[in-house]
């Protein structure tokens, strides 16, 4: 093969990758949900995940200083004479005790629903089998029938977000 037609292939393998890399990007941040509409709110979205991004390469940042000896590729963390070190190291394994702990003290808020909270911690336990649950039928204007099931008490979704959602 000659030069020109090599360089034919590369480019078209190129355009290839750029393709499928453009579609997945697009799949998951353009697009709603696996559909065909394009997010209602992409300019919030954009900037949410940029802060996001940015705040969780901080929290990296900072956490990889607060514990020098801690080496993410070996996976093994080696004590420090630094106890605010050994501090911060050990506040995950606190609050996993808090937590299990929360588990044990839950206290009913209403049926199905269960929650503790302590010391700045708290955790919810949802039991969608127990909540008594109200059925609502929308007739949208594209003539489609949805039935909408929200908890009883409380009040129903407003009919205008599953006219955007079926179009």
């Amino acid at each position: 093969m000659n030069n020109a037609t090599i360089k034919k292939y590369f480019s078209f393998f190129i355009a290839l990758g750029v393709a499928y890399l453009l579609s997945s990007f697009s799949i998951k941040n353009l697009f709603l949900a696996d559909s065909p509409r394009v997010r209602p709110n992409l300019d919030t979205y954009f900037i949410a995940k940029i802060n996001n991004t940015k705040e969780n390469i901080q929290a990296r940042l900072r956490f990889n200083i607060k514990l020098p000896n801690f080496n993410l590729a070996q996976n093994n963390y080696q004590p420090s004479t630094n106890t605010s070190a050994n501090n911060n190291f050990n506040t995950s394994n606190d609050r996993h005790a808090k937590m299990n702990y929360l588990k044990t003290v839950l206290k009913p808020i209403t049926k199905g629903v269960n929650a503790a909270s302590k010391d700045g911690y708290s955790y919810t336990e949802f039991k969608l089998d127990e909540i008594e649950w109200v059925e609502i039928t929308y007739t949208l204007s594209s003539g489609q029938i949805v039935n909408i099931r929200y908890p009883k008490g409380t009040s129903p979704p407003p009919q205008a977000i599953y006219e955007n959602q079926y179009e």
